[in-house]
């Protein structure tokens, strides 16, 4: 289970990928380990476990932003 610090570091990440139009690229959806297209609920899910079906978001990923 992720820690408090690591959700708020997704949570952090899912809205600094966000595009000045609202949306997330393919790439940036990749980052955070969801598929495209995105299926309904992913953004909740990732915000309220810090993983996507099981999946962590790489740590690379976290660093990097």
């Amino acid at each position: 289970m992720k820690t408090n610090q690591e959700i708020e570091r997704v949570r952090f990440l899912v809205a600094q990928l966000r595009t000045s139009k609202g949306g997330w690229t393919r790439e940036s959806l990749a980052r955070l380990g969801v598929p495209w297209p995105p299926p309904k609920g992913w953004k909740e899910k990732l915000e309220k476990t810090g993983t996507y079906d099981g999946k962590n978001v790489p740590e690379q990923t976290l660093q990097q932003d």
